[in-house]
């Protein structure tokens, strides 16, 4: 009877999944992802302000 290495398919299996999922993952553009730049420029004891902000895409 052989053997057969069912944890090293099992392994190969995983890590091929896992490197799907991130590739997939790092295709996506998912709007939560997004940063703008935002920079406050005057603000208020009551808690109001100004600010400036810029969107990259």
């Amino acid at each position: 009877m052989r053997h057969v290495p069912f944890f090293r398919w099992v392994l190969t299996l995983g890590l091929v999944l896992f490197a799907c999922a991130v590739g997939l993952y790092a295709g996506l553009d998912l709007p939560e992802t997004r940063q703008i730049d935002l920079t406050v420029l005057a603000g208020k004891p009551d808690g109001s302000c100004r600010v400036r902000w810029s969107d990259p895409y």
